[in-house]
């Protein structure tokens, strides 16, 4: 499956709420293992991405009192650089072998929050 590792970026709390969810006994023991191969597949993208990202951050940032380093929204030039250099990472598709996940399998889950759905909408097929 092909997708934008913008999109995976912005889903990745909501691939982990929904895990910490299965952690806790409140998902099908089924679906806590396809989150469990899906998330094994996608956090090194993810931790590339993070490892890139910050290593931008302390090329172009400012280190603040707390040791930290961080681009300040007023500085236009870096932040400029900072978007010009990461947009084509984030924009790139990346390419990761893993199966949707049955529209069935979160339907049963009870109380499930509407923005796993939309967050997570590029993982999810329809129920067959």
């Amino acid at each position: 499956m092909k997708i934008e590792l913008g999109k995976l970026i912005n889903s990745s709390e909501a691939l982990m709420t929904l895990f910490q969810l299965g952690e806790e006994g409140k998902l099908p023991t089924k679906l806590t293992y396809r989150l469990s191969r899906i998330l094994t597949k996608t956090n090194p993208e993810i931790s590339s991405f993070e490892k890139t990202r910050d290593s931008l951050i302390v090329k172009l940032g400012t280190k603040g009192k707390d040791g930290k380093f961080s681009i300040k929204a007023e500085d236009s030039v870096s932040m400029d650089k900072y978007n010009k250099e990461l947009d084509p990472i984030r924009n790139g598709e990346i390419d990761l072998d893993i199966s949707l996940i049955p529209a069935n399998l979160l339907l049963e889950v009870e109380n499930l929050p509407t923005s796993i759905f939309i967050n997570l909408d590029w993982l999810i097929e329809e129920s067959k």
